[in-house]
């Protein structure tokens, strides 16, 4: 395989160089000789197992610094070194332990790492102890504005519906590491529609940076989960304004909303649990959306559900449709594009000018997904082209929701079945 990598352990391939070799910058000489060496490794090693290199990642390590190089459509995508920290250790043994395919990016998986686990405590009980104490600024004014808006759209009121009373809620602070004596429910229900927020947005970047291939210059989540506090608070003041997605031609994918305002209370607590969420979100492999595209359901629909307790989301009168349901209401309405692939196919005889499908109350967007589905199906059996198919997504399934959060679940929902 041209030439004996160091070390290959399952899909990483590591390259050991003498102590002061690398540089954090890929133009330097030793660096950049040693980067190339280690993307022959790779390429030989793809040869030699007949693997696609797309799923092999390249480590150089000189004990000072450490380099990932990655192959992504038909680009190298190489990070420029970083210094051993305690972070990019975790980083490297993060790889090392990661499936060969990488995690999938499957509802039950995300609900595991992001939902029931530690993580989400840690996330969550920093956006709320950074909202404290914060009346006057912008971002106390953001949250107030938040609790009108929020009151407005699910009916709650803290006079009316007393969730600080409930035994639910209680137990949920406690597990968070938060007294539930003093726990504020207004503030604790604004600091998780921060980090699901954040998740969301997340999301939708890392499975564009596979679209984007590189061209973009944008930085892979697992670089970013390894900068400086600064520098990772500018990358994710680019992920809130855009960035990416405007690159991509995807201008309202975001809007501005309430949910940016972690950035202004930056804090050491806060960046630390940001950061430990990339670490942990650029381990799956995006192209899981891609592999079974008729496996396309609400991605965030049940990691939503998971983050709230069950009798806390119906007091707030949360309630969100079950994808059997959907697909049964789909088939029922007896419109031929619209029936779920697994269901005996009709003759449709005029594909071009389809009835069009509203959602008016589309929550995180299950009905929407599940219609785009049916609609690719339909046109694959009239073999359409990918884009007349887009063009007739984009002008058949439609909807609309009171809830700004639930918008942009639903919009990244919409972008993933696309």
């Amino acid at each position: 395989a041209e030439g004996q990598a160091d070390a290959v352990y399952n899909r990483v391939v590591i390259e050991y160089k003498a102590p002061g070799t690398l540089r954090p910058d890929l133009s330097h000489r030793p660096t950049a000789d040693a980067i190339a060496q280690l993307r022959r490794y790779v390429n030989g090693l793809a040869r030699e197992q007949q693997r696609e290199a797309e799923r092999l990642l390249g480590i150089v390590l000189d004990g000072d610094y450490l380099a990932f190089a990655r192959y992504r459509q038909g680009h190298w995508n190489v990070e420029p070194p970083v210094p051993v920290t305690r972070t990019s250790a975790e980083h490297l043994l993060r790889a090392l332990f990661s499936l060969a395919a990488g995690r999938a990016l499957i509802p039950e998986n995300l609900v595991e790492d992001f939902a029931q686990s530690g993580l989400s405590h840690e996330a969550t009980r920093a956006l709320y102890n950074a909202l404290t104490g914060r009346p006057d600024d912008l971002t106390g004014r953001l949250y107030r504005q938040w609790q009108i808006f929020f009151s407005e759209v699910s009916g709650y009121d803290e006079e009316s519906v007393r969730l600080r009373d409930k035994k639910e809620l209680r137990a949920f602070a406690e597990g968070m590491g938060l007294d539930s004596a003093a726990v504020d429910p207004p503030r604790l229900l604004f600091a998780i529609h921060t980090y699901f927020s954040f998740l969301v947005k997340a999301i939708a970047r890392l499975v564009l940076e596979r679209q984007a291939g590189g061209t973009l210059g944008a930085r892979p989540l697992s670089t970013i989960a390894n900068l400086p506090g600064p520098a990772l608070r500018h990358e994710l003041s680019e992920l809130e304004s855009g960035g990416i997605f405007h690159a991509l031609g995807l201008q309202n994918l975001l809007e501005g909303d309430f949910f940016s305002w972690y950035l202004m209370a930056w804090n050491g607590e806060v960046e630390q649990a940001l950061r430990q969420v990339l670490a942990h979100l650029a381990e799956y492999n995006p192209a899981t959306v891609e592999d079974d595209p008729y496996a396309a359901r609400d991605l965030l629909k049940k990691l939503y559900h998971y983050l709230l307790p069950r009798e806390m989301r119906h007091d707030l009168g949360e309630y969100y449709t079950p994808d059997w349901l959907a697909e049964r209401v789909l088939t029922q309405i007896n419109e031929p594009r619209y029936i779920m692939p697994n269901a005996k196919p009709r003759a449709v005889r005029n594909l071009a000018r389809p009835k069009r499908l509203l959602d008016p109350a589309c929550g995180s967007g299950t009905f929407l997904v599940l219609a785009i589905r049916a609609l690719k199906e339909h046109c694959q059996r009239q073999e359409w082209n990918e884009g007349e198919a887009l063009d007739l997504i984009l002008r058949s399934v439609v909807g609309i929701d009171l809830n700004p959060l639930a918008v942009m679940a639903a919009r990244v929902n919409y972008l993933l079945a696309v």
